[in-house]
């Protein structure tokens, strides 16, 4: 079991790995349960049951762009592997 504090370390490997780092911050890692408010919603072509049971990061944009979606990664609670990454679309 992937702890948060694992999930969110991994989450900031991978925006390393993407040349993202400079773009964006770990602001919080949740579970589906915990998200309070819009829920997100996967691109489509995704399964929704994605967030089920998995690390759901929210990431913070380092400059502001406006008002926009947030961006989000979703990683496996049991092994850390990547599912999603992208936006939450919860504009709005």
């Amino acid at each position: 079991m992937i702890t948060r504090e694992q999930a969110a370390q991994m989450a900031a490997d991978v925006l390393s790995a993407k040349s993202e780092s400079g773009a964006y911050d770990i602001h919080h890692v949740v579970r589906l349960d915990e998200i309070r408010g819009r829920r997100p919603i996967p691109d489509y072509g995704v399964d929704r049951g994605i967030f089920e049971d998995n690390w759901i990061v929210y990431m913070a944009p380092k400059a502001f762009v406006g008002l926009t979606a947030s961006t989000i990664m979703v990683l496996d609670q049991e092994t850390g592997q990547l599912l999603y990454f992208g936006s939450a679309h919860d504009e709005g």
